[in-house]
């Protein structure tokens, strides 16, 4: 029994870093065009745009998306992945909100331009994917998740190459980005979706209960998570801040 479970987790592990090691080889293996398809400024947009969304998205869903692994039912967890869920619209909503109120003030820290009002896409988009991700490590669906990692990955690189071509600047690697992110929560929004007798047995009570049976995750995690992600985003911040976007 031992022998099977090391088994079946060598195997798991391979899948995943087999997924990873694509994904990570896509990109880099078409880099020589995109630094042709693209000036430095683009990029540096790009990097500037990715960082803002990264740092959201990583708490967007109250870190919820750690805690799904623990509870004892599915139903408990389906649960979980509804108040995440919840909790990254409203995130997104808001973030849309302070962006159309409040601009010019942002742009003033964040110089995006006009792609600021493009990062609450990419926020839920990357959001929900890490939270899908999340429940399909339950499910113990290593093989879906690795493809569908690979699947952003092509399509990244076909969006950015196809969009690079019309010499469209920044708009051809944050609409890849975006792009790359929705196709992802393509291939895993069946995870969820098909846990129809779950869904049936959904409360709005239960929900509650089980968030605050979780509440650690949030009240912990959350700040430690935003601090971490922040700070290792802080030179692309700085960077943008005080200079141009081909130094970023």
């Amino acid at each position: 029994m031992l022998k099977r479970d090391r088994d079946d987790f060598s195997k798991n592990v391979l899948t995943l870093m087999t997924g990873s090691a694509l994904a990570q080889a896509l990109p880099l293996a078409v880099s020589p065009i995109l630094t042709r398809l693209y000036t430095p400024e683009d990029f540096g947009t790009f990097a500037l745009f990715v960082a803002v969304t990264g740092i959201f998205s990583a708490v967007a869903c109250g870190r919820y998306e750690a805690a799904v692994l623990l509870p004892a039912s599915d139903e408990e967890a389906l649960h979980l992945v509804a108040l995440a869920g919840l909790l990254l619209t409203a995130v997104t909503l808001a973030v849309l909100l302070a962006v159309w109120l409040f601009a010019e003030s942002v742009a003033f820290a964040v110089p995006l331009d006009g792609w600021l009002y493009w990062v609450p896409a990419a926020l839920f988009f990357t959001g929900m994917f890490n939270l899908l991700s999340g429940y399909g490590n339950r499910r113990k669906r290593y093989g879906l998740m690795a493809q569908a990692t690979v699947f952003k990955a092509v399509v990244l690189v076909m969006a950015q190459v196809g969009i690079g071509v019309l010499k469209s600047g920044a708009a051809g690697l944050i609409g890849g980005q975006i792009a790359a992110a929705a196709a992802g929560n393509f291939r895993l929004i069946g995870l969820v979706a098909s846990q129809q007798e779950g869904w049936r047995r959904f409360s709005f009570s239960q929900m509650r209960r089980v968030g605050v049976r979780y509440r650690d995750f949030p009240k912990f995690q959350v700040p430690h998570t935003f601090l971490n992600t922040f700070a290792s985003q802080m030179p692309v911040y700085a960077f943008g801040t005080f200079f141009a976007a081909s130094v970023v």
